[in-house]
């Protein structure tokens, strides 16, 4: 069975405090954020560079052509992104129910005020 591919687009801006985050698949806007009150985050991911991958794809040749080694390769990556999306969505659903307890707090502490 032949793997759906998609056509993944991401874009990251970080200047200061202001984050602007814009994620579509197959042309569907997925995600478009913006924080302006963004806290300083540190995640390391190492940049690979060209030479970097024709290695990869000469030293796994064994596994298959050049072009398949890095087609498996970016699936992987492909896939892991999805994974990411996911737990973006799943941040997300905590973040609404988090807001969704706290306005019911507000409105049981505005009752008893009352």
């Amino acid at each position: 069975m032949a793997r759906a591919k998609h056509t993944i687009q991401f874009a990251l801006n970080e200047e200061d405090d202001v984050v602007r985050a814009v994620l579509s698949v197959d042309e569907v806007l997925v995600l478009n954020l913006e924080n302006q009150q963004a806290p300083r985050v540190i995640e390391r991911h190492p940049k690979m560079n060209k030479r970097e991958f024709r290695e990869l794809a000469e030293r796994d040749r064994g596994t298959g052509k050049p072009a398949a080694v890095l087609d498996r390769y970016i699936a992987s990556r492909e896939k892991d992104m999805l994974g990411h999306m996911l737990d973006i969505r799943k941040a997300l659903r905590r973040i609404a129910g988090a807001m969704r307890n706290a306005n019911i707090a507000r409105k049981v502490k505005r009752d008893l005020a009352g």
